[in-house]
């Protein structure tokens, strides 16, 4: 995405509903996401368990986790609690993000949690 970004910045690299970005506009609020997830002390290497429907803001989340060094773990939104806690424990996630309550998670886990930030 990054050679994208810097060859062809005002194309356009993702359509979500009536929403159109280009590769700048998705490079830099990968970047920027990266940067947030980082302040909130995510270190690369970290797992990350994401959850959240196809829209837009699951690539710039996706995209960032990347960005920030981590690895990320994806899960079906229409995951049970039961199944959440099960990736959480065997990816041995440090963080979760969802795009809506996933149920009560044991306090233990995650040790963070943030949602996706529009542009």
């Amino acid at each position: 995405m990054r050679r994208h970004a810097a060859a062809t910045p005002d194309n356009i690299a993702l359509r979500g509903g009536t929403d159109e970005w280009t590769y700048r506009q998705l490079h830099d609020a990968s970047v920027g996401y990266a940067g947030a997830l980082t302040a909130a002390g995510l270190s690369p290497g970290d797992r990350v368990l994401l959850a959240a429907p196809s829209v837009p803001e699951f690539v710039v989340a996706y995209l960032g986790i990347q960005a920030a060094g981590c690895v990320v773990v994806p899960v079906n939104t229409m995951s049970t609690r039961a199944e959440v806690e099960y990736v959480l424990g065997d990816a041995a996630c440090s963080s979760a993000i969802a795009w809506h309550a996933l149920g009560p998670l044991s306090p233990r886990r995650p040790r963070h949690s943030a949602y996706p930030s529009g542009r």
